[in-house]
């Protein structure tokens, strides 16, 4: 992953109110950390599994949401799954992520067939994309305990990342 774009991408991320949090296997408490200094990472997980990581994540981080039109904003709780991203450039922390019901954006030059959807480069992309990059993303997702299971999920997957892709190519 190109580390200016991730940083770029961070940035405008945070700008937008997501809050970010570094999860890696990486068992070297100096390089987790430095990762999440780099991005601004207010939250750093490492050395478990992805599926622990991401559950720590779930259990640890503290969310505020902004209160919709002018309602106050809610009590602070835990992230909900189905509203987070996670963006991944493994094949073990893409089946982790939606195992758990999150989003997963794959990232890097070798495609993540597990991921939701895949991009080569964070370079370019900002936080609307993938907020609202189309109606999949709005939907809330259940955790998938068979994730890759049979071929029918895989055929549904398909079916969904094409209904995303013509959401996206739509005319306004």
């Amino acid at each position: 992953m190109d580390d200016a774009c991730a940083v770029s991408f961070a940035e405008d991320c945070a700008a937008a109110g997501s809050i970010l949090a570094v999860a890696t296997t990486a068992t070297d408490p100096q390089t987790a950390h430095q990762a999440a200094e780099a991005i601004g990472a207010e939250e750093v997980f490492y050395g478990q599994s992805k599926l622990a990581l991401f559950r720590n994540i779930i259990e640890n981080v503290t969310v505020t949401p902004a209160g919709f039109g002018k309602a106050p904003p809610s009590a602070p709780r835990a992230p909900v799954p189905k509203w987070m991203v996670a963006i991944e450039a493994s094949p073990e922390g893409a089946l982790a992520a939606r195992r758990l019901g999150m989003r997963c954006l794959g990232v890097g030059a070798v495609d993540v067939e597990e991921a939701h959807a895949h991009i080569d480069t964070l370079c370019g992309l900002v936080a609307e994309d993938i907020a609202t990059p189309g109606a999949f993303w709005l939907q809330p997702l259940q955790p998938e305990v068979g994730v890759g299971a049979t071929d029918d999920e895989e055929m549904n997957d398909d079916e969904q990342l094409r209904r995303i892709l013509a959401d996206l190519d739509a005319p306004p």
